[in-house]
């Protein structure tokens, strides 16, 4: 058989890449038939570093290894080693892994990327606020009313008055500076990186009510940075005017040893009264915008690295910073496993699955039965009375959703409730009902969609024989080895 098979490396690049077509047969290993495009595909993955330039040279040494590599394929099936349980564990365990990779390429790899970008630019907002504590339908009525204003061209600054937000109502609804990392609502993060300077969005709304967000100014992401501190109280029993001169003046003394040449650890020792940073020669933790005070942060920000400031004042005390160091920006490459760890936690996430989901949903006409949920759920409240948690199937059982041709009932939510009942813990103000239904119904659609990759996706299948033909000739290896050890 193999003397047979060395005249197809005859074939040359032009033939290859030309003469046949993606489906048709490059070559046979006894009665397995081998495609032009699973031969393609495995050349130009293996090939990447010489750029796979498709060379008759090229083509011909690849071509003898993959034939050899089929051979070995052939041989270990011959000897069953794909019908083993260790095989069928590992070839199990590895497809799982395979498909929740293409659900991460859809929601966390997109997200990475996409918080890495927006987190090189922080964003000046401004707000209005109508707030939902007196239900939603008034606080969208609110912004609306604010919305139509502005489109009439009245000043943002005015209309801000209006807002429920007291804090910002009375500065023109200005946030200040924010970073995509600080942002609690997915919605507003979305909005503020999506707008021009000097543009505002229609009202979006989170669960604390409807938000116009307006865009002020953008700036390059400011750095984390290190810094040390001298730092005097200012004076709490005795509020003299004389007391609180008698900071100032130790703060002024404290700048002029400075200038003498002191080194600004001994200073530290000698003047501050910050216990905290103090024994660590007055410095402070890395921190990143929206940490201390603002006018701290300016003030540090404004220094290069190895120089300190004047003294100045916050509201509880003097300090002269040091501005000590600069992180160096992080790349994508260092970034994406810090953020791979951090976003599931993140709200941003489950707003991306959210989209996701409804991406999916819309591609395989998923449709919810709303009119059963009520039913379902005076079950589940019910059973949910009695402890351990444990569902019970219903003969008149109703559908709840259907996927395509599938359809799932009553049963199938309420045993897919039971398995994840005492791993799900609503936030505040949430029904324990609707976060079980939402993970069941997000479970459901995106079981779909990994069925759909297995039954459609070319590249999975590949990956997936790759992978099971790589398990068998390991296992080929093993068995020779044991067989020449034991003769």
């Amino acid at each position: 058989m193999k003397k047979a098979l060395l005249t197809i490396f005859a074939i040359s690049s032009f033939a290859i890449t030309t003469a046949f077509s993606q489906s048709e047969t490059l070559f046979t290993v006894g009665d397995t038939k081998v495609k032009k495009s699973e031969f393609e595909y495995i050349y130009k993955k293996n090939n990447f570093s010489n750029k796979a330039d498709f060379s008759k040279k090229s083509l011909d040494d690849y071509l003898n290894l993959y034939v050899n590599f089929r051979l070995k394929v052939k041989e270990a099936m011959a000897q069953v080693l794909d019908t083993g349980s260790r095989f069928k564990e590992e070839l199990t365990v590895y497809e799982k892994q395979l498909l929740e990779s293409y659900v991460e390429k859809d929601v966390l790899d997109k997200l990475v990327k996409q918080e890495f970008e927006r987190s090189k630019t922080d964003v000046q907002l401004s707000h209005i606020f109508f707030s939902n504590s007196n239900g939603d339908e008034q606080a969208l009525e609110k912004a609306n009313e604010a919305y139509a204003k502005l489109k009439a061209v009245a000043a943002f600054s005015e209309v801000a008055k209006t807002s429920d937000d007291k804090s910002t109502a009375s500065q023109g609804g200005k946030v200040g500076w924010m970073n995509s990392y600080q942002m609690t609502y997915p919605q507003m993060e979305e909005i503020a990186y999506s707008l021009k300077t000097g543009a505002y969005a229609k009202p979006v709304k989170t669960q604390l009510g409807y938000h116009i967000i307006q865009l002020d100014a953008t700036r390059p992401a400011r750095p984390k940075i290190k810094a040390a501190i001298i730092k005097r109280f200012l004076p709490i029993a005795d509020t003299s005017a004389a007391a609180f001169k008698q900071t100032e003046d130790s703060m002024k003394m404290a700048y002029a040893a400075l200038k003498s040449g002191a080194a600004f650890e001994k200073i530290v020792e000698r003047f501050s009264e910050d216990d905290a940073s103090k024994s660590n020669k007055g410095e402070l933790d890395w921190f990143g915008i929206n940490t201390y005070a603002k006018i701290f942060e300016e003030t540090a920000y404004a220094l290069q690295d190895g120089e300190y400031s004047l003294p100045f004042k916050t509201k509880t005390a003097w300090y002269i910073v040091k501005r000590v160091q600069t992180a160096k920006p992080l790349t994508i490459e260092t970034a994406t496993p810090i953020l791979k760890t951090k976003l599931p936690s993140l709200p941003i996430y489950q707003y991306e699955m959210d989209k996701f989901i409804q991406t999916i949903s819309n591609k395989f006409s998923v449709q919810e039965l709303t009119e059963n949920i009520n039913s379902f759920k005076s079950r589940i409240t019910v059973l949910a009375n009695t402890s351990p948690f444990k569902y019970r199937d219903t003969a008149s059982t109703k559908p709840l959703l259907k996927i395509g041709n599938s359809t799932f009932t009553e049963n199938d939510f309420g045993k897919k409730f039971q398995d994840i009942f005492y791993t799900v813990y609503p936030k505040p103000g949430a029904e324990k009902f609707d976060v079980l239904y939402k993970n069941t119904l997000q479970a459901f659609i995106i079981d779909y969609y990994k069925q759909f990759v297995k039954e459609n996706n070319a590249e999975y299948k590949s990956l997936m024989d790759e992978y099971k033909n790589g398990i068998m000739i390991f296992a080929l290896s093993e068995n020779n080895i044991w067989n020449k050890a034991s003769s």
